[in-house]
């Protein structure tokens, strides 16, 4: 080999070594851990003159096979419109196991800040209404609606370019206690338990009526209950099945408690609402017609609820 070729190879070597790789992208997590109530996750990141951004926000994540994703990418700031307007595509993503599926995809106008420090953001959130993804520059102007698993929230947060910076990245979350099931694996298993008890509270209900303030509460179905001793004096109230709408406590699952006092068939009450929110407070139960209606009541919604026994067959 002649010294000029072996200058050559050697050049080509070093302009290989020095040549700057893309950065790898970065995935940060945070774990939410218990059922959420209400949630806003905002992230934002800084926007490129000429280069578009590209990023990915993560939540339901339980392990890396199983999670929801939206993969997010706005044009930089040089290509907005002659109205100021730039574009964001955006891709919605399950993974339930192997392969991951598209549900949706979509794009949208916004506009970026006017000041030097260019940044584009996208806020998660999660209340009593639903769940949504809201992106944007100087505000979020696109909206996209995501389902989002309440009860088991798993982990949330992005994956970016390691150049990318990071001007925010806020959590403000509420968390409420997980929701149980019962001992039971079918109703008639209840039924068989509450046909051999002694026990003169354990029971089944139906929906007897309803004394409601329509803006304060909502009866969303007409409930079939029961009531199981909890072994502390206390009973848990498991629902049954039934033509339920889209509450937070599924069927054979504990929809609340009752918690001894020291009155005779008065107990105070645990209560779970339709968004999975905990009643505690002012709230109780009664025992009326020598244990033939179950009421509840909740006086700080001016509202009451009855059941009336029903017979447990062997």
């Amino acid at each position: 080999m002649t010294s000029k070729a072996l200058l050559t190879l050697v050049l080509a070597a070093c302009a290989s070594v020095a040549r700057p790789s893309e950065p790898a992208d970065t995935l940060e997590l945070t774990d939410l851990c218990d059922p959420v109530s209400t949630l806003t996750y905002h992230v934002r990141l800084q926007a490129s003159r000429n280069k578009p951004l590209a990023f990915d926000v993560f939540w339901n994540r339980t392990d890396s096979i199983h999670y929801r994703r939206a993969r997010i990418e706005a044009s930089p700031v040089a290509e907005a419109d002659g109205t100021g307007r730039n574009v964001c595509t955006y891709t919605l993503i399950r993974r339930d196991g192997a392969d991951e599926i598209v549900e949706t995809t979509g794009e949208g106008l916004f506009t970026y800040a006017t000041d030097r420090n260019n940044g584009f953001s996208a806020v998660l959130n999660v209340d009593s209404s639903g769940a949504s993804l809201a992106c944007g520059g100087a505000s979020p102007e696109i909206d996209i609606d995501i389902e989002f698993d309440n009860e088991t929230p798993g982990a949330l947060g992005i994956s970016r370019q390691r150049k990318t910076g990071v001007i925010s990245n806020t959590i403000i979350s509420k968390h409420r206690k997980p929701i149980t099931r019962s001992a039971f694996e079918t109703e008639k298993d209840i039924a068989a338990h509450i046909a051999a008890s002694v026990d003169r509270l354990e029971a089944l209900w139906s929906y007897l009526d309803r004394n409601t303030e329509p803006k304060h509460a909502v009866l969303a179905d007409e409930y079939r209950i029961a009531t199981i001793a909890d072994g502390a004096g206390g009973y848990d109230i498991v629902l049954l099945d039934g033509p339920w709408q889209n509450g937070t406590v599924p069927p054979l699952h504990v929809k609340g408690k009752l918690l001894r006092t020291p009155f005779i068939d008065h107990f105070d009450l645990e209560w779970i609402d339709a968004h999975g929110n905990s009643l505690t407070h002012d709230t109780s139960a009664d025992f009326e017609l020598d244990g033939a209606v179950l009421k509840l009541n909740f006086p700080l919604l001016k509202s009451t609820v009855r059941f009336r026994r029903q017979t447990a067959s062997r």
